[in-house]
Order: C-alpha cells, then sequence, then structure tokens
C-alpha cells in the first residue's frame, strides 16, 4: 500500500510541475456547452432528496435475507432512477445532448488509458487521506473505525444473490448516479455560473480566446473552473454523511472533477469511480470468504 501511495505523489508531482506557473491546468480544454440553469438544479435536488426520504420510509428492517435483497432491490431502482432523470436534464440542457454531457466516448484508448492513470492516482491519494485521517481521530481518543453499511453487511456473509445486488449497488449505481449528478450536473453548473455569471457556458473558440464572451485575460477563466470543482466535491463529500470518510472522499472529487473538467470525459470519470467502489468490496468478500 506504500509504494501505491508513493506512486500516486510522484503522479501528484510530476502534474505540479508541469502545470506549475504556466496557468497550463485547462489550457488545452474546453468547458462544457450547456444550458443548465439554477431551475434544473433544483429539480435534480428536490427529486433527488424527495425519492430517498421515500426510500427509507419505505425500507423496513432487514429481518430476513428477503427483506435486505428487497432493499437493496429499492436502493439499486433508486440510483438508476435518479442517474434517469440526470440523463433526461442533460439531454435537454446540454450542446449535442447526451454526446456533449459524457464527452469523447468513441475514443476508447484514450478513456482506458485515463481511468488507469486517475485511478491509480486518485486511490493512492484518496485511501492516504483516509489513513491520515483515521490516524489523526484516533490521536484525539476516537478509535473507531467507521466503515459503509455495505462493507459491514457483507462482512457478515450474506446469501449470493445479497452480495451480488450489493456489489451492483456499491460499484455501478452508486458510481453512475453520483458522477452524472455531481460532476456532469452540479460541476458543470457551477463553474459556467462563476466562469459567466449565468447559465450557458460556450465552449473555447481558439485557445488564445477564452470562452466566447470572456477575454483570455479574465481572472475568473481558470481559477473559477477550480472554485467549480472545490464546491462540487465539498457536495460529493458531505452527502455521505460520514465525517472521517469526508475528507478523502473531498480529494477523490477533486481528482474526478478535474479529470471531467479536463478531459470532457464522463466515462472515464465513472469507471475511475467504479474501480474505487470495487476496492473494498473485493477486499471485504475475499476475508468472508
Amino acid at each position: 500500500m506504500y509504494v501505491w501511495y508513493a506512486v500516486s505523489l510522484l503522479l501528484l508531482a510530476v502534474w505540479l510541475l508541469r502545470t506549475s506557473g504556466k496557468n497550463r491546468g485547462f489550457s488545452q480544454s474546453c468547458p462544457k456547452k450547456h444550458w443548465l440553469s439554477i431551475f434544473d438544479l433544483a429539480l435534480v435536488g428536490l427529486v433527488y432528496v424527495g425519492t430517498n426520504a421515500l426510500l427509507v420510509l419505505g425500507a423496513d428492517e432487514p429481518s430476513s435475507p428477503e427483506q435486505l435483497n428487497k432493499n437493496m432491490g429499492g436502493l439499486i431502482g433508486w440510483q438508476f432512477l435518479m442517474a434517469g432523470v440526470v440523463l433526461l436534464v442533460a439531454k435537454w440542457r446540454f450542446e449535442s445532448g447526451l454526446r456533449g454531457f459524457f464527452g469523447k466516448t468513441a475514443q476508447a484508448k484514450q478513456t482506458l488509458l485515463l481511468t488507469g492513470i486517475y485511478f491509480v492516482a486518485a486511490t493512492g491519494l484518496t485511501l492516504l487521506t483516509l489513513e491520515v485521517t483515521v490516524r489523526i481521530c484516533q490521536q484525539f481518543g476516537y478509535e473507531q473505525i467507521q466503515r459503509h453499511a455495505i462493507l459491514k453487511m457483507l462482512a457478515d456473509d450474506p446469501p449470493l444473490l445479497t452480495k451480488i445486488l450489493m456489489v451492483i449497488s456499491a460499484a455501478v449505481g452508486a458510481a453512475l448516479m453520483e458522477e452524472v449528478l455531481f460532476r456532469g450536473i452540479i460541476q458543470s453548473f457551477l463553474v459556467g455560473f462563476i466562469v459567466r455569471g449565468r447559465g450557458r457556458v460556450a465552449g473555447l473558440n481558439a485557445e488564445i480566446d477564452g470562452p466566447t464572451g470572456i477575454p483570455a485575460t479574465s481572472k475568473l477563466w481558470q481559477p473559477g473552473r477550480w472554485i467549480g470543482i472545490t464546491m462540487a466535491s465539498a457536495l460529493f463529500a458531505i452527502s455521505h454523511s460520514n465525517p472521517q470518510h469526508m475528507p478523502a472522499l473531498f480529494a477523490l472529487g477533486m481528482f474526478l472533477g478535474y479529470l471531467y473538467e479536463r478531459h470532457g470525459n464522463l466515462i472515464a470519470v465513472i469507471l475511475v469511480h467504479c474501480l474505487f467502489n470495487s476496492l473494498p468490496l473485493i477486499g471485504t468478500l475475499s476475508q468472508s470468504g
């Protein structure tokens, strides 16, 4: 694990050396073209809160494997329902519809390369952040290590069908829903609002032009994109309501946010998140047999 930490820190150092002092973090990339407004954000937020509340209220205490499977099925259904709502909004509000939302998904080799590089860097530094957070908590007398509810249930070695549903929910459903929501919609809206001050974000006319209507010398151009990434990452971390994991999830969100903003490839973002969520699942399953 320490080798992984070292490799991640090395990749971060290389990135810092390549971008430091040159303001090139996004110089080769265009912002997403969209017409997102605060009303779209409010709609998605209301659906998220409302359906989540219904899911929690409708879930019974899992007193049997059948009830647990029913609860997990409901969770998966909610995750894909939310993803569907977000995709509908994206289809209406992004230029070129879902193609503009997901980005350059046709370039399979580039997507896989980005997924591999960012997975190694993001996972290593995220886990390092989590380890540092846990040790700080221990220094202040908080010895308990918080674990995700699904990992706790997996550790009890549930039936095979339950394991499959848990893996689908954590590795696929959560990664898809959270990325189309937090990176695809929320981050895109925040970046557009901060950089331009209104919903639509037009792309770069050329590298020297900046976004349409904003001179390349605009002080908000590069910092505005970072502010949007940071805010979306903070919301992503807070949404998990696990204080011990929030710093690590914030770090993960920053990596995923930069990947989407820099390369515009949401498929790569989802794949990195999926692989990241799969790691603890694999570890827990291997321990439980």
